[in-house]
């Protein structure tokens, strides 16, 4: 399925996190509460689904 342009979006769009994101940082968060993968490991995931938007999403 093609994306439509960003043009015309709101600026908040852009902090919306997909809710497979969402799933998949959840899981994440709870993969290193339980010691399966290290706070270096966490991170590196988080920046690499939500780049600069990481603590935005994170505080909402």
């Amino acid at each position: 399925m093609k994306m439509p342009p960003d043009k015309g979006r709101e600026p908040d769009d852009a902090l919306k996190a997909s809710r497979l994101t969402k799933a998949l940082l959840e899981t994440t968060d709870d993969m290193r509460r339980a010691g399966v993968i290290d706070a270096a490991d966490y991170e590196k995931i988080t920046l690499r689904h939500l780049g600069g938007q990481a603590s935005a999403i994170s505080a909402a």
